[in-house]
Parts: structure tokens; C-alpha cells; sequence
């Protein structure tokens, strides 16, 4: 990544041979640095995604079984408007409505809450 980098910039910018030795090492830094970032971050959502499985069982551990059917349901609650409101978003994004329409439909919400 780092030499497509550096090619694309010295296409543009003619680059002198010290300098394209130069940006080459820093687009290499680069490109190392945000890989162990990318690293790190994955690690640290694995460790989130456990630690929030560890939390939920030990919530549930806490409430009786209907509680328990009561937060399940919630959950699923939840999910099914946070999708539906996925899909209402993702076709604004992508123009897949009538001008005007995205406008009625936040107005409308808007007044049920």
C-alpha cells in the first residue's frame, strides 16, 4: 500500500529520488501504525462482545423466568424497530423515495412521540 501510495503522489508531484525515499518510509510507517490500531481494535470489540455476554447472563441470573421473558421480549422489541428503522433510513440514503415523502414520514413520527 505504501508504493501505491507513493507511485499515485510522485504521478503528481515528481517527486526527487530523496524525497520518494522519504514519503515511501512514512507511507510504510503509515500503513504499519494503522495496522496494529486495526489490531487493537479488533481485540478490544472481542473483548467488549465478551464482556457484554458475561454481563447478560449474570442479569439474567438476577431475574425470575418471567423477568426474564419480559426483558427477552423487550429485546426483541427493540431489534425489530431498531431494523425497521434501518431499512427506512437505508432507502432514504439511497434515493429510493419520492421527494417529499422522507419529509411526511419524519413529520409524522415526529408527532407520535
Amino acid at each position: 500500500m505504501a508504493k501505491i501510495k507513493t507511485d499515485r503522489m510522485d504521478q503528481k508531484l515528481k517527486f526527487t529520488d530523496q524525497q520518494r525515499k522519504e514519503v515511501y518510509a512514512f507511507h510504510l510507517k503509515q500503513a504499519q501504525d494503522h495496522k496494529k490500531i486495526a489490531a487493537e481494535r479488533k481485540l478490544y470489540r472481542e473483548k467488549m462482545r465478551k464482556q457484554r455476554a458475561a454481563d447478560h447472563e449474570k442479569m439474567m441470573g438476577l431475574l425470575t423466568p418471567e423477568q426474564q421473558k419480559t426483558l427477552k421480549d423487550s429485546y426483541a422489541e427493540n431489534h425489530k424497530m431498531h431494523k425497521e428503522n434501518w431499512k427506512k433510513h437505508r432507502q432514504m440514503r439511497r434515493g429510493d423515495f419520492k421527494k417529499g415523502e422522507g419529509e411526511k414520514a419524519v413529520d409524522a413520527e415526529a408527532k407520535t412521540t
